[in-house]
C-alpha cells in the first residue's frame, strides 16, 4: 500500500526470498530429468523443449552454491550441464542441435551454470564441458534476429572473451558485435531506451515482453565487462539506463510490466526485469546515487512479487497470469509456451537476480508507489498511455495488436487489491490475473458461468471461443447495420484502423493534485472521433471516465 506522500509497505524480500521462489521450480522439475541423457523432459509433451535444461542447470548451481544444496542437486545440476554443452556442440545422440532448435538461448544459463559448478565438479567433468564449449560452430546458432542474437551474443561474450575460447576463428567476438550493431544501426532501440523488436520488417507493434526480454541480455553483457571494453559499449549502458527509468514509469503497482503484443502475461518479463533492477540498484548505490537506488530496488522487490502471486501450491508457476485450466490446455499460451520452458526460464533469470542483489540496499517508494502523471509513448512502434497515483494506475493501448490486444482501456490495477483477504470491492474471480483486454482476432476462452477451477488440482472447465476485441469503452451502431448485426467498438479496432491518437496531459498532474488527461482516437474508415476523459483523484483509489462519440466523417 502506498499514497502520495510516499508512504508504502516493503515487501520484506531479502535475496534468501529468490532462493525460496527458485527452489520450488527447481524441485518440481528434478523428477522430470532424464536421468541418462540430463535432459529436462515436459509434463506435456514429453520430450525436451526449447532452452528448459540449461535454464534448470543454472538454477539447480545456484541452489547448490548459495542454498547448501550440494548433496541432493550437484549431480543432478552437473549432468544437466552436460546435456546442454552436448547440444551447443551438436553431439547429442538423437539429431543434431539443440531442443527444437533454440540454442541461442543457452549460452547465458550454460555459462553462468558452468561458473557456479566447475570448482566442485570432477576434473574429467570439467575437462569434457570445456571441449564442448570450445566445439561450437556457426551450426550451433540459429541467428533469428531480434531478442535470439542478443541472448546469444551476451553468453558469447563470456565463453569467447572471457573464457578465451576461440577455437573456430571465423565464430569470434568481431561476429557476434557486429550482429550486436546491425541491430543498433536498424532502429531496435527506441529514444526512450525500450527495445522495439518488430522494427525488422513487421508493421505490428512490437510487443512488451520482448522489450524486457531484449533489454535484459545487454544488462548482463555489460556486467560481465563489455562495459569497459566494447565498441557499443556506451551506447548500450546508456539506453540501459534510459530504458530502467522508462520501465520503472510504467511499471505497475501491482509489480507487473504492461500488457501488449505476443507473450502477453507470461511470468518471465517480470524475472528478466528483476534481475536488471537488482543490477542497477547496485550500480546506483556504488555510484553514490541511494535516492535512485533504493526505488530501483523497489521495483525489482515489484516484479518477484508480482511473479510470487502466480506460485502453486506445488511450488511451480503458473506460466501465464491465470489460474484457469492447467498446462495441457495452454490457457493465454503461445505456440512457443511450454510448462517446462516458461517455468525454467524465469528461475534461471531470478538465480542472476540473487547475484545481483544487496541486502544491504533498502526499498524506499519507487515511481509505482508515488505516480501523479500520465504519459504516452512517443514511439509509435509501442503505442501506449500509462496514468498512475499513489497506487492507482491504468493502461491504454492505443494501436492494438489485433491477435493479442483490444484497442482502449486495457488495464487497472489498484494495489490495496493485491492482498487475497482484500475488502470486497476489490474482489473479482479468482481465476483472472490482472486484467487485460482480450484480443480481436484471437479466440478468448470464456469460462461458463458457475464454473470452478480449484488452481491446486488438474480440474478444468469447458470454455468456449469468443472472436472479437473485449474492452471498457464505447460502442455504437448504424441505422444501415443489418439486423443481428454486432455493435462497433473501440476495442475492435487495432492499429491498422486507428489513423491516429493523441494524448493530452492536464498540466498540474502531481502525487498532491491528481492525475487527468484526455486521449482521442481518430477512426478513418468510418469517419469517427472518440474523445475519452480521464482522472484519478490525489491518493488514488478510483478512475473517473467520461466519454463521447462524434461522427465528423
Amino acid at each position: 500500500a502506498s499514497n502520495a506522500s510516499g508512504a508504502f509497505t516493503p515487501t520484506g524480500f531479502t535475496k534468501k526470498t529468490y532462493l525460496n521462489t527458485i527452489s520450488g521450480v527447481v524441485d518440481w522439475f528434478l523428477p522430470y530429468q532424464n536421468t541418462t541423457t540430463g535432459a529436462i523432459i515436459d509434463p506435456v509433451t514429453h520430450q525436451e523443449m526449447e532452452y528448459a535444461t540449461p535454464c534448470w542447470a543454472h538454477s539447480a548451481a545456484t541452489l547448490v552454491v548459495y542454498g547448501g544444496r550440494s548433496g541432493d542437486l550437484l549431480g543432478p545440476a552437473s549432468l544437466a550441464l552436460s546435456s546442454s554443452i552436448r547440444e551447443l556442440s551438436h553431439t547429442v545422440g538423437q539429431g543434431d542441435g539443440c531442443a527444437t532448435n533454440s540454442c541461442d538461448f543457452f549460452m547465458v544459463p550454460t555459462m553462468r551454470a558452468f561458473d557456479l559448478l566447475f570448482p566442485l565438479a570432477p576434473p574429467d567433468t570439467v575437462a569434457s564441458w570445456v571441449a564442448g564449449l570450445k566445439n561450437l560452430s556457426y551450426a550451433s546458432f540459429e541467428y533469428t534476429g531480434q531478442n535470439w542474437e542478443l541472448t546469444a551474443a551476451a553468453g558469447e561474450y563470456v565463453r569467447l572473451n572471457k573464457k578465451g575460447w576461440v577455437v573456430n576463428p571465423s565464430l569470434n567476438w568481431t561476429f557476434w558485435e557486429g550482429r550486436i550493431g546491425r541491430l543498433i544501426n536498424n532502429g531496435f532501440w527506441g529514444a526512450e531506451g525500450v527495445f522495439l523488436d518488430n522494427i525488422g520488417g513487421s508493421p505490428l507493434p512490437s510487443p512488451m515482453a520482448y522489450d524486457a526480454f531484449g533489454s535484459s541480455y545487454p544488462a548482463v553483457l555489460l556486467a560481465e565487462g563489455y562495459n569497459t571494453t566494447g565498441v557499443y559499449a556506451q551506447y548500450l549502458a546508456a539506453t540501459q539506463v534510459r530504458g530502467l527509468w522508462t520501465r520503472a514509469s510504467y511499471q505497475s503497482p501491482l509489480g507487473e510490466q504492461p500488457v501488449g503484443g505476443r507473450s502477453n502475461q507470461h511470468q518471465f518479463a517480470e524475472a528478466t526485469l528483476c534481475a536488471v533492477a537488482e543490477l542497477y540498484a547496485g550500480l546506483l548505490a556504488a555510484s553514490g546515487d541511494a535516492a535512485s537506488a533504493c526505488q530501483v530496488k523497489r521495483a525489482a522487490a515489484l516484479y518477484h512479487r508480482s511473479i510470487r502471486r502466480w506460485v502453486r501450491q506445488d511450488g511451480a508457476l503458473q506460466i501465464t497470469k491465470n489460474w484457469f485450466l492447467n498446462a495441457s490446455q495452454r490457457f493465454g499460451y503461445m505456440s512457443y509456451s511450454y510448462f517446462s520452458n516458461y517455468n525454467n526460464l524465469p528461475a534461471s533469470w531470478l538465480a542472476l537476480a540473487y547475484e545481483y542483489a544487496d541486502d544491504g540496499l533498502e526499498e524506499c517508494a519507487g515511481i509505482a508507489d508515488v505516480g501523479g502523471a500520465a504519459w504516452a509513448v512517443e514511439n509509435v512502434n509501442m503505442p501506449k498511455v500509462y496514468a498512475s497515483v499513489a497506487g492507482t494506475y491504468l493502461e491504454l493501448i492505443t494501436g492494438a495488436d489485433p491477435a493479442f490486444d483490444a484497442a482502449g482501456f486495457n488495464r487497472f490495477h489498484f494495489d490495496r487489491c493485491d492482498a487475497s483477504a482484500a475488502p470486497l470491492p476489490c474482489r473479482v474471480s479468482g481465476l483472472l490475473g490482472p486484467s487485460q483486454a482480450p484480443g480481436i482476432s484471437g479466440n478468448f476462452a470464456a469460462v461458463r458461468p458457475g464454473a470452478v477451477v480449484d488452481p491446486t488440482t488438474t480440474t478444468t472447465t469447458t470454455a468456449s471461443p469468443f472472436v472479437g476485441g473485449l474492452g471498457m469503452g464505447l460502442v455504437w451502431s448504424y441505422a444501415s447495420d443489418p439486423p443481428g448485426a454486432p455493435r462497433r467498438s473501440l476495442a475492435n479496432h487495432s492499429y491498422t484502423s486507428i489513423l491516429a491518437s493523441v494524448t493530452r496531459t492536464h498540466p498540474t498532474n502531481s502525487p498532491a493534485a491528481g492525475v487527468a488527461f484526455t486521449t482521442q482516437y481518430v477512426l478513418w474508415g468510418e469517419g469517427v472521433l472518440i474523445t475519452e476523459a480521464y482522472s484519478m483523484p490525489p491518493g488514488g483509489g478510483a478512475v473517473n471516465v467520461t466519454a463521447s462519440i462524434a461522427f465528423p466523417g
